[in-house]
């Protein structure tokens, strides 16, 4: 009874200091999600969504953009604390895009508006 006792104590302390002994950081904030969206025909999402983002930090919005032949180009935006919004596109799936161009960009824009309407023009990090 004594060895039983003193196995599920020590089970409990590994559960709940973890094994390495080492505290966790602390969480950060809880990120939100604004959506996964699919962009329309023209390329262009609801206003709403764009607003949400504007809303963060830690905002974040997954805009899938579809080729001509049907490939997804994924685009992540995350709003960031100095009013920045960082935006990641993975063109890894076109299939027909050349070489050089299927890869996965990250830049960081000054502002919302500018990631919204034109994310290329964002310096890469």
């Amino acid at each position: 009874m004594t060895r039983t006792l003193a196995s599920s104590l020590a089970l409990v302390a590994l559960l709940v200091g973890g094994c390495s002994g080492n505290a966790d950081p602390a969480p950060s904030p809880a990120a939100f999600t604004c959506g996964d969206e699919r962009a329309d025909v023209q390329g262009r999402v609801d206003a709403a969504v764009w607003a949400c983002l504007e809303k963060g930090p830690p905002a974040t919005l997954r805009v899938t953009h579809t080729t001509t032949e049907g490939d997804p180009i994924v685009s992540t935006y995350r709003a960031q604390g100095d009013g920045t919004v960082a935006v990641t596109t993975d063109s890894t799936a076109d299939r027909y895009a050349g070489a050089s161009d299927r890869r996965v960009r990250s830049a960081t824009c000054p502002d919302v508006r500018t990631a919204r309407d034109d994310p290329s023009s964002c310096p890469e990090d």
